[in-house]
């Protein structure tokens, strides 16, 4: 029911999702609302079969609405490309390490990514600088004051919006990409950073 208002409120698709721990794997892409109805109950149901539930922490929910393996995301979806980078936060300042275009799958209602363009160009009117600002006060509204973060973002009309910012870096090939790209070892800056030492980035 409340997929269904969301979707009469905002007047587009929506994007069904858990509240943590799946990555992309139970995203959902919902043009109507029996796509939303079936896709809340296949979200629902493989979480709670889901083999790793200590992504999910049921045990710390102290009700229904709070166990990330019952309760869903909705939100508006936003028409856009998306992106993926990966930042260092360090007491209120920090850098772009590296920008991604993600690759979409045609044609499914799952949202999974193929491939990624490394490294990426945005638009012409999108500043880097303005970029790195959006992604520091997010972090900072999170309460990271030093950490590699990885971000996803879609830009619509040079606009960014964040949907995900995350203290990690970024996974599935980037790391290899990225080392492939520009020499530049994530795993090892990973290392180097939770030394206390300051990211190397290379051009």
């Amino acid at each position: 029911d409340e997929i269904a208002r969301l979707m009469e409120k905002s007047d587009s698709p929506v994007i069904i999702k858990p509240q943590t721990g799946s990555g992309s794997e139970l995203v959902f892409l919902c043009r109507n609302i029996e796509e939303g109805r079936r896709a809340f109950g296949e979200a629902q149901s493989r979480l709670q079969v889901h083999p790793n539930v200590r992504m999910y922490a049921p045990e710390t929910a102290s009700s229904r609405d709070q166990d990330a393996r019952l309760a869903l995301v909705a939100e508006e979806f936003i028409e856009g490309v998306e992106f993926s980078a990966d930042m260092y936060v360090d007491a209120g300042g920090g850098e772009i390490i590296r920008l991604a275009r993600k690759i979409p799958a045609e044609n499914q209602s799952r949202v999974t990514t193929l491939g990624y363009i490394l490294p990426a160009e945005l638009p012409p009117g999108m500043k880097r600088e303005e970029l790195r600002e959006q992604f520091l006060a997010a972090a900072g509204a999170l309460g990271l004051v030093r950490s590699l973060c990885m971000v996803d973002f879609i830009i619509r009309n040079d606009k960014a919006y964040i949907l995900e910012l995350t203290p990690r870096i970024g996974g599935d090939c980037l790391p290899f990409l990225i080392e492939k790209s520009c020499g530049l070892d994530m795993l090892g800056l990973a290392l180097d950073f939770s030394e206390g030492k300051a990211p190397q980035i290379p051009a």
